[in-house]
């Protein structure tokens, strides 16, 4: 089937192909003046995808050298389902700067806003017109600091690739990480599900992550882990799986002021920005190695890292301390032991489509949380949910009475026995299903994998409910 116009304009922001990128040169040379981003969302119920207006005049491009992108965070309307009318609204302030640029080709909004000389747009690798592409790293300091591309003082070694086959079923001195391997929320190393190949297998040392390495996941089915980053702070023994990479400081670069920059908002919006609309989710070791940030000398580097790690101290502590507050099930070793097929039954939730997402009063739940709500429910009571699939994947919740489950869930459809069932969903979260599920595209966990799980269960029912936390 020959593609036509209308394909090519589908991807004309982000998308690799040469034709893509011809097309956006061609753009550059002799049309486009300004790129007004918009967030997904704009157009729910309908579509969630990420929208940008491109505006085009052969006589505006003649006359500056530069590309204007507006990046438009807020419409006026909440981004689900219902678009309920909010406070936060940024489309009179984007109206604004549009119009003053085109009067005097002046940017009075560096949040909102920035020009983008078509040189640099042009010598990018993919000539993207995504803004994040080329905004800058805010660091405070005393400024003045050369811009320099991550690739010119870094090196990425993608993983190794194996053949399903050179698996171990018994532990052995290869190992490998995987995308389940990094804490998203701490950026550490979590080696609680390690991978093991059989001894025999030969694997390049330099596969292996280092003291300093910046690990990271290049390819997932879920964009919460893409992009995602953890700090190795000692040399290990572990490899690195195929969907993952790592990126290595040279000299010029301590890796821990890389690896704050690695955390920073500004990174998340390039990663955001190089996949936005994406269905399949790859990060390119080139675009990556494109992502631009500011190169203090060594000593202001080293100043910047303390100061840095004391606030991260002082956040992890923060964490912690609401840690504290988190329920917890004092555990009598004398309770029985039972397996959750003997606890419960589960089924799949409904699956959900566009057409079903109209404006209601009932909330609708998935593995990615509330999605929305609906003027149908599926499930009458309040019932305990399981997130069978993606980035939520092993998520415990207990719904509102009349809501919708996805089939991105599991859900209890009958108890089998008398059980508080606040009390149960507690025992399930400290059971972490999460660490039993099945790595692929994205993480699941099935029926039968949390059926076969046991728990610590009081008898009689009002022991469950006395031992309220």
């Amino acid at each position: 089937m020959t593609a036509t116009p209308k394909d090519y304009l589908k991807g004309i922001i982000f998308q690799s192909q040469n034709a893509y990128k011809e097309l956006r040169r061609m753009l550059m040379d002799g049309f486009l003046w300004a790129v007004v981003s918009l967030p997904a969302g704009v157009f729910n119920p309908y579509s969630g995808v990420k929208t940008s207006i491109l505006l085009l005049d052969r006589t505006r491009t003649k006359q500056n050298d530069e590309v204007l992108f507006v990046k438009v965070e807020n419409d006026g309307f909440g981004l689900g389902a219902q678009r309920r009318e909010i406070e936060l609204n940024d489309l009179p302030e984007a109206l604004k700067i549009i119009e003053k640029w085109k009067r005097d080709h002046k940017v009075t909004d560096g949040k909102l806003a920035h020009a983008v000389s078509r040189k640099r747009i042009l010598e990018s690798p993919d000539i993207s017109l995504s803004s994040d592409r080329y905004r800058a790293v805010a660091v405070r300091g005393t400024g003045g600091w050369p811009m320099v591309k991550l690739g010119d003082v870094c090196d990425f070694v993608r993983g190794v690739t194996y053949d399903k086959n050179d698996e171990s079923s018994v532990l052995t001195d290869v190992a490998v990480l995987r995308a389940n391997n990094i804490n998203v929320d701490s950026h550490t190393l979590d080696l609680s599900d390690i991978k093991y190949l059989r001894k025999d297998v030969g694997l390049p040392a330099e596969k292996r992550l280092r003291k300093g390495d910046i690990f990271i996941c290049t390819a997932s089915g879920s964009k919460n882990h893409l992009g995602k980053v953890a700090f190795v702070p000692e040399d290990t023994f572990f490899y690195f799986g195929g969907f993952m990479g790592a990126v290595r400081s040279r000299k010029e670069i301590l890796p821990n002021f890389l690896f704050h920059l690695m955390m920073s908002p500004a990174y998340d919006d390039f990663i955001q920005g190089l996949t936005a609309g994406v269905n399949i989710n790859n990060l390119k070791g080139s675009d990556l190695l494109s992502f631009e940030i500011p190169l203090p000398p060594l000593a202001e580097q080293e100043r910047l890292v303390v100061e840095l790690e004391g606030y991260r101290r002082v956040i992890e502590s923060a964490r912690q301390i609401l840690a504290c507050y988190k329920p917890t099930v004092h555990i009598d070793p004398k309770w029985p032991i039972v397996k959750l097929g003997e606890i419960m039954k589960l089924s799949s939730g409904r699956a959900l489509f566009a057409k079903n997402m109209k404006p209601g009063k009932y909330a609708v739940y998935g593995g990615n949380g509330i999605n929305g709500r609906h003027d149908q429910y599926f499930v009458d009571a309040p019932i305990l949910v399981i997130g069978r699939v993606g980035a939520y994947c092993g998520a415990i919740h207990v719904t509102e009475p009349k809501s919708w489950v996805t089939d991105n869930a599991l859900y209890v459809t009958e108890y089998l026995r008398k059980v508080d069932q606040d009390f149960l969903a507690l025992m399930l979260e400290d059971l972490n299903l999460n660490r039993f599920a099945k790595v692929g595209g994205q993480p699941s966990v099935s029926q039968g994998t949390v059926l076969s799980q046991a728990v610590c269960l009081p008898n009689p029912f009002l022991l469950q409910r006395s031992n309220r936390w």
